[in-house]
């Protein structure tokens, strides 16, 4: 039984999503505060309501990686079950999960050297 594994994200040379927005909002908002209207500033509710923003942003980055692992973690475990679906073959499969592959971020299972897109998947039961 073949079983892929699962490394985690190597970084790259770029910032995350998450910094990039923290650094324009920051900007933004220094800007804005430097070519504010010194006889009508930013309220401080509108200064906490922006930062409130930045920060539900910020979470739901976060909350969108964590369920990617989550993801992951729930198709390795179906290696080594009884499977049923259809390959990208078009033609129906059935037998033991060998595998989990993922492509791009759709994730496949092989059954019987058939790839099976996760959609596709339509029973899965214990051995």
């Amino acid at each position: 039984m073949q079983i892929q594994t699962i490394a985690a994200p190597t970084s790259t040379q770029t910032p995350s999503a998450t910094a990039r927005n923290e650094t324009d909002f920051l900007q933004l908002l220094v800007t804005q505060m430097v070519t504010q209207d010194p006889l009508e500033p930013m309220s401080t509710d509108d200064m906490m309501n922006q930062l409130t923003q930045l920060k539900v942003i910020e979470n739901m980055e976060e909350m969108r990686e964590i369920s990617g692992w989550q993801l992951r973690a729930a198709m390795v475990s179906l290696v080594g079950k009884n499977g049923k679906g259809q390959a990208t073959t078009g033609e129906p499969v059935s037998g033991v999960i060998d595998a989990v592959r993922w492509m791009g971020e759709e994730p496949f299972v092989i059954i019987g050297g058939k790839e099976v897109r996760i959609l596709e998947l339509t029973e899965v039961q214990p051995r």
